[in-house]
């Protein structure tokens, strides 16, 4: 519309329309202030009251102020200064302190400031057509400090006339500002276009009025950063952390849903891991890491990134290997423990149990003993382990028909991995620790020391390393978590099944076209550009990287209990490749049919119900939250049977009463 008809005047709104902030509020540049007085000596004399509430005193100086003018002074706009001759006044601050305090917040003004290109590039173009552009803003700040943001947005802003509220006290919010200006432009208001983001100052009033107004859809939060900065609000890292995120999706992934779940979500999860994994491995005078695939494919581009940013002197690898590759491979049958913790494995991979052994599945049921033949069942799997521990025979054979592949195991790693000293380390996602005791034990036929792995750690389930200096960078208590965190790491290619004679690995066979058409390269960007940026405002002010484990601590929480429909679409659609077939989506959407099973069986195929509860409808979302929250269902269920002494007993199920006749021939009284 702006472009394509002719106007005599086109006013631009500044703030959220032209320029941003790095915070992801506008107030958090007062969180920053209130941090730096808190941490930094050079304030150490500002009273303690006002360095602990200073944010808090800062909004109520100008919302006091503003009522006061509203009420008393014809709605005239304030400024810099009185805003700061209030604080001085009431919190009895020197002259002294007040300057130092007025000076901090223009200079991290000034330092915060972020182009929206989308617009600067609208207003050139209408430069380029000799057109007249003007700027129109409400703000306190001084004109000398808003011309100076403008040129640190763009150059070509700061030369732009501009009509500014705290040097001419009237506002747009009442209309005021637009009538002045159209006094002194000498324009119609039916010839003028004004843009800008607010409803009511940018469109509601000079609509009023008979200006062609046009409204920018600022970007807004995702459902989990509103959650998150309603009660992190007063917190610095979630102020740049959610400021980069949304500037993110402002200039470079603004309609890129997938670029935007790497930006805003997946890389908020996996930043802090890696940014703690890369300090750790110069503490301990690491310099080549080894990415373990397939998890460790995207974790090793944020490396990357890191370590080109920060000039580390760190080597970075990509390992081809897995549980497939080197689990058996890796088993000492007389290591006790070793085998212990491999045998323990089947109580929770009962239904792969051919498949970790690499025996044909009818085959292994004729080895086993007759009351064993379904080993897959939940209940014989504290059969299975006690059969195994105490029968070392199939085991020994999976391990002699596996010693080709062990020693093309070895001849991988032999010429992959840098082994001549003891400065590497292999870097994992979730896990147990079995996988890397197994590696631990290959690497023992060529190398005599402990190897050294780093966990980011998720799942409860956990061995004692064998053999192998493990470091875990968190742990939760939440089972079925790894599965969450695995599906933010894929990788472009399956899971490694072995290697040839060559030593080269033996790679599943998936159809690549499926993360292709899920916009992978896309997600990915969107992680790599947040690592980016994240750790350039790290640096610019002085915070500590991984300190936002905080954060990602809240996000994984809000994935694993409460997922929006928009996350669980995004990421539920995935298809889930797992040991060498491809599976449906990661967590579909139910139907009625579905969720009714899984309310009386807890039976669903879906591999986060969570995930595809978000996805379904309101009633559906219903039925599962009731089964969630009443887990013994069915045990309820089995009584209403047991102990109705006649057909009339009933069960009261989401609200509703179901009689004892209705479970059975699905009538009611």
């Amino acid at each position: 519309m702006i472009l394509n008809k002719d106007y005599d005047l086109y006013s631009f709104d500044i703030f959220d329309t032209l320029l941003t902030r790095k915070v992801a509020r506008p107030t958090g540049i007062f969180v920053l202030m209130q941090h730096i007085f808190n941490t930094n000596t050079l304030y150490s004399d500002i009273p303690y009251d006002v360095k602990t509430n200073f944010y808090q005193y800062r909004i109520d100086a100008e919302y006091y102020l503003r009522r006061i003018n509203n009420l008393w002074h014809d709605e005239l706009d304030i400024n810099f200064d009185a805003i700061y001759n209030y604080l001085q006044k009431t919190y009895y601050l020197s002259d002294e302190q007040v300057q130092k305090i007025k000076e901090l917040e223009i200079k991290l003004e000034l330092e915060a400031v972020v182009p929206i290109k989308e617009n600067i590039d609208t207003i050139k173009t209408l430069l380029a057509q000799n057109k007249r552009v003007i700027l129109i803003s409400d703000m306190y700040l001084p004109l000398e400090i808003i011309k100076q943001m403008l040129y640190n947005a763009d150059p070509v802003l700061a030369t732009l006339k501009l009509y500014l509220s705290s040097e001419l006290r009237y506002m747009k919010k009442n209309g005021d500002l637009f009538k002045f200006v159209k006094s002194q432009e000498n324009v119609e208001y039916k010839k003028w276009v004004h843009v800008g983001d607010n409803h009511n100052s940018d469109y509601f009033k000079p609509t009023k009025l008979g200006i062609n107004a046009i409204l920018y859809e600022y970007v807004d939060f995702e459902d989990y950063e509103k959650d998150l900065l309603k009660i992190e609000f007063q917190n610095p890292i979630v102020q740049l952390l959610l400021g980069c995120t949304k500037n993110l999706r402002l200039n470079k992934f603004l309609r890129n849903k997938k670029a935007n779940l790497g930006a805003s979500l997946a890389g908020t999860i996996l930043y802090p891991y890696i940014s703690w994994l890369l300090d750790q491995a110069c503490r301990r005078s690491i310099n080549r890491l080894y990415f373990i695939a397939r998890d460790g494919y995207i974790l090793k581009e944020i490396a990357d990134t890191l370590i080109a940013q920060n000039k580390l002197n760190i080597k970075t690898f990509y390992t081809y290997g897995s549980r497939k590759a080197w689990r058996l491979s890796g088993l000492d049958i007389n290591n006790e423990k070793l085998y212990g913790q491999f045998i323990d494995m089947f109580k929770y991979e009962g239904k792969k149990i051919h498949f970790i052994l690499n025996i044909d599945k009818n085959k292994l049921i004729e080895m086993l003993p007759s009351d064993l033949k379904k080993y897959h069942k939940l209940k014989n799997r504290k059969k299975v382990v006690e059969y195994f521990t105490n029968n070392k025979e199939i085991v020994i054979e999976a391990l002699k028909k596996n010693e080709e592949q062990k020693q093309n195991a070895l001849k991988y790693l032999k010429n992959n991995v840098d082994y001549s000293d003891e400065n590497f380390a292999f870097v994992d996602l979730d896990g147990s620790c079995l996988t890397q005791n197994c590696l631990s034990h290959l690497f023992n036929n060529f190398y005599d020391k402990p190897i050294k792995s780093f966990y980011y750690a998720v799942t409860p389930l956990c061995y004692e390393a064998i053999n192998l200096d493990k470091y875990y960078f968190t742990a939760f208590k939440k089972p079925m978590m790894g599965h969450l965190i695995e599906l933010l790491t894929r990788a472009p290619h399956g899971q490694t099944l072995g290697y040839d004679s060559n030593g080269e690995p033996i790679l599943e066979p998936i159809d690549e076209k499926i993360l292709e058409k899920w916009n992978f390269e896309d997600y990915k960007q969107g992680i790599l550009e947040f690592t980016s940026s994240l750790n350039e405002y790290a640096k610019q002010y002085n915070y500590i990287s991984f300190e936002s484990q905080k954060i990602m601590n809240f996000y994984l929480n809000y994935l694993y209990n409460s997922p929006d429909k928009k996350t669980a679409n995004l990421l539920g659609e995935l298809i889930h490749v797992s040991y060498g077939s491809e599976k449906n989506e990661f967590a579909p959407e139910l139907n009625i049919f579905e969720a009714l099973k899984y309310l009386f069986t807890k039976k669903c195929k879906t591999e986060n119900i969570r995930f595809s509860q978000a996805r379904s409808h309101k009633l559906i979302r219903k039925i599962i939250d009731y089964k969630i929250k009443h887990p013994n269902l069915r045990k309820q269920i089995i009584n209403v049977f047991i102990n109705a002494k006649c057909k009339e007993a009933n069960l009261t199920i989401l609200g509703i009463k179901v009689s004892f006749r209705s479970l059975i021939w699905g009538k009611t009284k």
